[in-house]
């Protein structure tokens, strides 16, 4: 139901099975519904084959497609985490499968990584939890790899089918046709937006102290002074009685940002104020 339908029961309890005469199963009480999207279902099918062929890093990567993690999240940590998990609750049959266990494992996993799982999502690893577990009540020694197994073949048999393939590209170039169609009123619209002064970029750096400043200057004043000093050196033109111009000018900038960096120090005093200091010094030994 789950990856045919799209559309499942998601209170699978013993209560609400039936076995019939024919050796089928009878489903009562829909009352509690799960659909799957055409996306999740993909996404879905990743899980599956991850799973189902031990394939850790397809594994992590559907989990993050499905979760949108945050940006600090670590993911070799991650990785780590779900190997883990994942031989430790995997590799047996169903009949002893911990479901407490695995449910609690996995949202503990989830919860130190800062992963949330959409409702959908949440509501389904319950039902297939739920399922394990009834197979566990019944006594079923059957492996979870061979119960997925037939839906590993169908996955990857609808996947490299010619009819699909043929459907995602004609998909693929009409999107690709909407874009090409559409970008230049796109384009033209943002740029009267620039001219109208609707749209910009809100770039800004905040260095409350001038650290930052202090530390620029320093660093220009320094290479000015070394450049300067091999221009002079070379008398580099044009000159004048040979001095080097281009020389002098830069011992020009290199002393102006020079001098930033001592006015902007901590406790500079300008000439102003240190004559108005002695100034006050005097009147007052006076």
């Amino acid at each position: 139901m789950i990856f045919r339908d799209g559309v499942f029961h998601a209170d699978p309890h013993p209560g609400n099975f039936l076995l019939l005469a024919d050796h089928r199963i009878g489903i009562l009480d829909f009352g509690d519904v799960g659909y799957v999207t055409g996306p999740r279902r993909e996404q879905l099918e990743n899980l599956v084959i991850a799973v189902g062929t031990h394939d850790v890093d397809e594994l992590t990567d559907t989990i993050l497609a499905m979760t949108t993690p945050p940006a600090h999240v670590d993911i070799m940590q991650l990785r780590g985490d779900i190997d883990v998990w994942l031989r430790k609750y995997f590799l047996g049959d169903v009949a002893h499968l911990d479901v407490a266990a695995i449910l609690t494992s996995w949202s503990q996993m989830m919860h130190d990584h800062k992963l949330v799982l959409p409702a959908d999502l949440a509501l389904l690893f319950r039902v297939m939890l739920r399922l394990q577990g009834l197979g566990r009540n019944v006594g079923t020694d059957v492996r979870l790899t061979e119960l997925l197994t037939p839906y590993i073949r169908q996955i990857l048999a609808e996947r490299f089918d010619p009819h699909r393939i043929a459907r995602r590209a004609l998909r693929t170039a009409r999107s690709w046709d909407h874009l090409i169609q559409t970008l230049p009123e796109h384009v033209q619209d943002a740029f009267e937006r620039i001219r109208a002064g609707e749209l910009g970029v809100n770039f800004r750096v905040r260095d409350v102290d001038g650290t930052v400043d202090r530390l620029v200057d320093g660093l220009f004043a320094s290479a000015s002074l070394l450049a300067a000093a091999q221009l002079i050196a070379r008398k580099a033109g044009p000159t004048i009685g040979g001095v080097s111009l281009v020389g002098v000018a830069v011992v020009g900038g290199g002393i102006t940002a020079w001098r930033r960096v001592v006015v902007n120090r901590p406790g500079h005093k300008s000439i102003a104020q240190r004559v108005l200091s002695i100034s006050d010094l005097r009147a007052n030994e006076a």
